[in-house]
């Protein structure tokens, strides 16, 4: 600090400050010197210092009133006063109005140099402590800014942080708010938002759209107008109503404006502005900038808000497109229930359909002794069927009633059964059932569905075929207790690419098939804790495995 520290010496006694800037510079200092009042008030309006050293008596402008104007144009500058025993009064109340210090004549080389150490450590220790101070205040206002969620709240804040970091009455602040649609203008002349005076108008657009910003994008952190009509604003606003809503009320002709821009990536949200009495502009200058951070401030947290608010839509919209999806959704589970259904009772009419032709067969031809065997097979189906129509009148699914059950047994029944019937005519059936079938807790219906489902499958993926090949296999319990049911075709196979969407969408390489025969394959294998795999070569044939957990007898 020292070694760079800008000192101004004013005496009129050109030997003394010839001895002064000798020594001040020989310690390392950047000095300039004016012989009297007013060339040293000169010097201070064409460059900044750190330190003024003046006389106290000199002809035309005395040091006192020298000082005075010293903070006048620089508020930051600080003062060391040279006087004589007779003037040491002066210095002592100068010291009260905010000197450093004062050096009574003559003084020593060493005395010079001991004063101008002490000013500038003063000076150092002070801006130290203003530092740690204005971060306070920046602290304090970024905890403002982010505790506000909503924007005309926002914007009264900022007003209010202006004013209080200022130390000022007289504000207003002018915004566009883009969720109400209305310009604004907040104004006060007791330093307090809460007196304010409130004026809004509703536009279609902002009026700040086409600012001056657009064509100045570089402009000054803040300006200072003489009057209102001054302000780039009033060309803004191009309505005279709402220039008028936009003019403080407190505005008089003692009073200068301080316009601070509220603007960030040249878009441009309103104005901050001050009122200060002409006089006193130079007393806020080293405030202006804290007025300054408060727009940026303000800008900042107005893009934040404003992406709160626009998420909050957009979330909002998502909720109502999720519970439109989710009706959707819902009617889509319900005609894929339908389809389903329609599925399972079609199968069941299979069935008994078939069961009838070969009842109406045998008794053309006399088998008398045959016709029980379809009546009871009709009988169970018609039953099966009644009580899968009673669980849907429950609204629940298809009710699992599991027994321990002889697997090989169920199998060797469900194959019989299918032979006969038509689907199967010139299919190859191979059965191949272990010669130590497991038992299985199981719905036996569901498992007899899951078969025939399967067998009806691979024997209509043989057409076409000279050779028509269907083989079920059931294995014996491994050794983790483990069992297969496999069936396998030679028919038209299945593509890679499709294999994984057999059983999760409906699919079928079927003119009359619905998709659903798999799906419910699924559900079955599902609800017995079962694993299925599925092999399949495209023109050569399909292998489909299920593994089953035994019972342990």
């Amino acid at each position: 600090m020292a070694s760079a520290a800008k000192i101004l010496v004013v005496d009129d006694e050109a030997i003394l400050v010839s001895l002064i800037r000798d020594c001040l510079e020989a310690q390392g200092f950047n000095v300039s010197t004016a012989c009297c009042g007013a060339e040293g008030e000169k010097r201070l309006q064409e460059n900044e210092f750190d330190l003024l050293l003046t006389d106290i008596r000199m002809p035309d402008i005395d040091g006192v009133e020298l000082s005075r104007r010293a903070r006048s144009i620089q508020p930051g500058i600080d003062v060391l006063f040279m006087t004589g025993y007779a003037d040491l009064d002066s210095a002592k109340n100068a010291i009260s109005e905010g000197a450093l210090d004062y050096l009574m004549k003559p003084f020593e080389v060493t005395e010079i140099r001991s004063a101008i150490n002490r000013a500038l450590k003063k000076r150092s220790d002070r801006q130290s402590h203003s530092q740690g101070a204005e971060l306070n205040r920046l602290s304090k206002l970024s905890a403002l800014m982010g505790s506000v969620n909503e924007i005309d709240s926002l914007f009264n804040v900022s007003l209010d942080f202006a004013l209080l970091q200022s130390g000022l009455k007289k504000g207003a602040i002018i915004y566009w708010s883009e969720f109400t649609g209305k310009i604004v203008c907040v104004s006060t002349s007791s330093g307090d938002t809460k007196d304010a005076q409130f004026n809004s108008l509703e536009l279609d657009k902002s009026p700040f759209e086409n600012s001056f910003l657009q064509d100045n994008p570089e402009v000054e952190d803040f300006t200072v107008f003489s009057t209102m009509d001054q302000h780039p604003l009033m060309s803004d606003l191009y309505d005279r109503e709402i220039s008028s809503l936009s003019y403080p009320e407190w505005m008089t002709d003692r009073d200068c404006l301080v316009s601070v821009p509220i603007c960030r990536n040249e878009k441009l949200f309103g104005y901050i502005l001050i009122g200060v009495e002409k006089e006193s502009i130079h007393e806020i200058k080293n405030d202006l900038k804290f007025i300054v951070l408060t727009s940026q401030q303000t800008a900042m947290s107005i893009e934040n808000l404003t992406l709160l608010r626009k998420t909050q839509d957009a979330y909002k919209r998502l909720q109502s497109l999720q519970k439109k999806t989710i009706g959707l959704e819902t009617m889509a589970v319900r005609g894929e229930m339908a389809s389903e259904i329609g599925h399972e009772i079609k199968n069941f009419l299979g069935v008994v359909s078939g069961n009838l032709s070969l009842l109406e067969h045998h008794a053309k031809s006399g088998e008398i002794n045959k016709l029980s065997r379809h009546v009871k097979v009709i009988s169970d189906d018609l039953n099966k069927m009644k009580k899968f129509t009673e669980s849907l009148m429950k609204e629940s699914t298809w009710s699992s009633e599991k027994v321990v059950a002889d697997v090989g047994l169920i199998v060797q029944d469900t194959i019989d059964f299918l032979k006969p019937q038509s689907r199967f005519k010139n299919v190859r059936v191979e059965l191949d059932i272990a010669a130590n079938p497991p038992s299985f807790l199981t719905d036996p219906v569901q498992f007899q569905q899951l078969l025939c489902n399967l067998a009806n499958n691979a024997a209509d993926a043989t057409r076409g075929k000279k050779d028509r090949n269907v083989k079920i296999s059931l294995t014996s319990a491994d050794e983790d207790n483990r069992f297969s049911l496999i069936v396998e075709d030679n028919g038209s196979g299945i593509e890679p690419e499709l294999i994984d969407k057999l059983f999760s969408s409906k699919f079928t390489t079927k003119d009359d098939g619905n998709g659903y025969g798999l799906i419910v394959c699924n559900r079955i294998i599902e609800s017995h804790d079962g694993l299925i795999e599925v092999e399949s070569t495209p023109g050569k044939g399909s292998k489909f495995s299920i593994s089953f957990t035994a019972h342990r007898r």
